[in-house]
This record gives C-alpha cells, structure tokens and sequence, in this order.
C-alpha cells in the first residue's frame, strides 16, 4: 500500500564532502608477483606507501561531525594497511592475501567516495521515482521507499562509522548502537554495495496491467459455458495451467512478492531489519489497533488479546535482509508468499470473470469494445476486495478502514445492522445505513464506475 514519503521535505546538506581529494589516484589492482624477490618487495612495499597516502589525503572540515567522521575513516584505514604489511612481513599471510585485502579496501574506499558525492542526485532522483506519471501509476515500489530510507540514513554521520574486516579489507559503514557504542553488525554494509543500483532502486509490480495483458489471450482455454457459470463448473486444463505459468513468472523473486503485497492491496505492510525495528511495527500497529477500539468505545487491548492479534497480522511485516553480495532483500515467510498468490488469483479471477462471458458485453461509454479500462479494472477489483472483507471473520471495521487508506472510519451500528461512514480528518458523518458490499460503493467508487464496483462484488471464486 502506498504511503506518505517522508523524504520529499529533504533539503541537500550545505557541508558536502569533496571525496575526490580522498579517491584521486587510487592505486590500481597489481596483477600477478614478479618472480624475482627484490622486484616483489618493492612492489608490495609501493602499495603500502601509496595507499598509506591516500588514505592520509583528506582535508580538515569546520564540521566537527564531518570532519570526526573523515578522520576516523583515515586513521583505522591506515591502521589496518600497517597492520596488513607487518602480517606479511612475518609471513603471517601470503602476498597474495596481502594484495587482496589491500585492494579491496582501495576498492571500498572510492565507491564510498562516489555514494558521498551522488547521495544528493540519488535521493532527488528516488523523489522522481515515487510521483505518479500522467496515468496515476507510480514507478517505485513501496520496498524501493524503505531501501532509500535506509540511503538517506548515510546523509547523518552523527552515529555512523567506519568498519573494515580485517580479513577481507572490506570497508563498510554501519550504524552505532546507542547501548552498546559498538557498531550494530544488522546496519554493515559495504561502500560497492551502497552504490549497487539494486540497493537503490525495486520497480512496483503493476498487477492490474500485467493480468490485463496476459488474461486477453486466454479465450481458447474457455469451454462455452464461460468461466463464471451457476454450476460452478471447472477450468478447462490449460487455462489453470496458464493461470499457474503466470504467477509463477510474477512470483519468480522476492521483490516482486513484496510488491504484490505491498503496492497492489490495501494491507499496511512494513519492512525491517532488526529487532530494533520490528519492535517499532509491532508498537505502531497495536497503537493503531487500540486507536481504532477507543474511538468505537471498546477497551483497549489487554496483553494476551495484543499478542494474539501480533500474531495474527505477523505476515504484514517483511523482513529485510543483505545476500551474500551485499544487497538488500526482502525474506519473506511461507504465509507470505501464499497471501501474495491469493493476491494474484483473485485479480485473475476477478478479470476473467468481465473479460470472457458466453455473451460479449455491450460497448459503453467508458470502455473500448471489451476491453476493461484501468479505471473499470480498479472500481473491480476494489468491489471484490469490499465483498471479500464484509464475508470474512475479521475485525471488518478495521479491514475497511484500511481498505479506505486510513481515510474513513467505518463503525457498526448493531440496532439498524448497517455501517456509518467517519470522515477521519473531520470527525464527520459521511456516509450512513451501508448494509452491503454494493452500498459501499459510495465510500470506494464513483458513480460512474458503479457497475463495474458491484461487478466486482458479485464475483466468485473460480473452482
């Protein structure tokens, strides 16, 4: 579900830091060792001094933060680069070790230098990413949000350091913990990997389009009672074939799961990484929860009512993680992945069942022949969704009001059986007496759109 960005009141920092006086001239990968000794400590010996160089390039800044954070850097690299050349020197590792490490400190130490000077253009292009185009679609994923929100925690050096692996001469950058003033080991990551684009940028899946283009040739798997008949009749073999084919090609990484979930439901989906921020999610939906009981006058929850309902909604937070390459990633969970494919199956489903019908539809005014415009195709699926919710057993006042954006407040009145309709930001009635899942149409439609709206509600499940 898309939410508010909080980065698009960002203002790029005045105090910069100029990384090309600490890149200029890094020392590049020296392949293969001479056979002759004499040649081979000269060469390995040059590494050590001009990299010792480099890292001792750097300027003083009047920004203390600044300024203690490019000092400290300096000073562990050139720490670490001695440390390398007396370990060789005793023989304690090999020259080939010795180079490794070296090089990929220089390595790290130049795409750190490269993320410092493109962080501004980074965080204004991410901004552009996350506008809606002329058509409403959006381009950026709601893990792509949280992925820059990870970036734009590099712009506050306050609690950040510098941390290289002694063994593999990674440098890396990672968060302080406040109890601890250790680095915490869950917010490492390399100065290659900041600048990998897939750290950086996870297109949206646009489930809505990607069914539409797909369903449109699926009319020669349909027998002739059409796919929605009374009896409920089966699919044909290769249509649920091809239905299994497809998901499994939108299925087919983690990302694109997320995004199922994320970017085409009205589920509040969260991403962490660490316990740290786990907890914050937790914390955010039980206040939510207990929010929404205060305003219907119901006590809040007590402490095993508040566990239970953690568990229940635990598939609404994704973790994230880094591979083995330094990217991050989201873990998802089998109740995940099996929601996202309901998720998929229902917008087939949902569709098929205007697409193909023993009769073709009639032309209207807002449709092309009978092919369903996004408009048509979002009141559909919105109506599915409404009727889906108001036939399950869940707390339906709080699935609806999710189902709104947080933009309504929907609250049950037992003696007339029916819905009132809060306008949150006024506290207004809006709507009142909505009885079924067609009447919501007030709330999440339009007039125009009705009828593919209650289309929508009248849908099936396909056996």
């Amino acid at each position: 579900m898309r939410r508010n960005n909080p980065y698009f009141g960002y203002v790029p920092p005045d105090n910069t830091l100029d990384w090309a006086k600490l890149t200029g001239g890094l020392v590049d990968t020296i392949t293969g060792i001479s056979e002759e000794r004499t040649k081979q400590r000269e060469e390995l010996a040059k590494i050590n001094v001009d990299n010792q160089r480099i890292v001792s390039t750097v300027d003083s800044y009047s920004d203390q933060t600044l300024n203690g954070f490019v000092q400290s850097a300096a000073v562990d690299a050139r720490s670490m680069i001695g440390e390398w050349s007396r370990q060789l020197k005793n023989r304690e590792i090999t020259a080939a070790e010795y180079k490794s490490r070296n090089n990929n400190l220089m390595t790290n130490w130049s795409a750190v230098g490269t993320t410092a000077k493109t962080f501004n253009a980074t965080i204004q292009e991410a901004l552009k990413r996350q506008e809606p185009d002329e058509n409403g679609n959006v381009v950026a994923s709601g893990e792509e949000l949280y992925k820059i929100g990870k970036l734009a925690e590099f712009g506050d050096l306050k609690n950040k350091k510098v941390f290289i692996d002694p063994q593999t001469g990674n440098l890396m950058t990672g968060v302080l913990d406040p109890a601890t003033g250790k680095v915490d080991p869950n917010t490492l990551v390399t100065g290659v990997a900041m600048n990998n684009i897939e750290n950086v940028q996870t297109n949206k899946v646009n489930l809505n389009q990607l069914v539409a283009n797909n369903v449109k040739n699926w009319g020669e798997f349909l027998d002739d009672e059409g796919l929605t008949s009374i009896s409920g009749k089966g699919l044909n073999p290769k249509l649920a074939k091809a239905k299994a084919s497809f998901i499994g090609v939108i299925m087919n990484n983690p990302s694109s799961i997320a995004s199922v979930l994320d970017d085409n439901t009205s589920y509040d989906i969260g991403y962490y990484s660490g316990n740290s921020e786990r907890n914050g999610l937790i914390n955010n939906m039980l206040k939510l929860e207990n929010e929404t009981r205060r305003d219907m006058g119901q006590d809040p929850m007590t402490d095993e009512e508040s566990q239970k309902y953690v568990d229940e909604n635990s598939w609404t937070m994704i973790q994230m993680a880094r591979d083995g390459n330094g990217i991050m990633r989201p873990v998802l969970t089998q109740e995940q992945t099996e929601k996202a494919r309901e998720v998929i199956m229902d917008q087939i489903d949902i569709q098929l069942g205007q697409k193909i019908t023993k009769d073709p539809p009639t032309k209207d005014s807002g449709s092309t022949g009978n092919k369903l415009t996004d408009a048509q195709i979002n009141a559909k699926t919105k109506g599915a969704e409404v009727k889906k919710i108001m036939s399950s057993g869940g707390n339906k006042a709080q699935e609806l009001q999710n189902a709104s954006g947080g933009k309504y407040k929907f609250v049950w009145i037992p003696g007339k059986k029916s819905w009132n309709v809060i306008l949150i930001s006024s506290g207004s009635l809006a709507f009142e007496g909505l009885k079924t899942a067609a009447d919501m149409y007030q709330v999440f439609s339009s007039k125009e759109q009705q009828q593919y709206y209650n289309q929508g509600t009248t849908i099936k499940k396909l056996n």
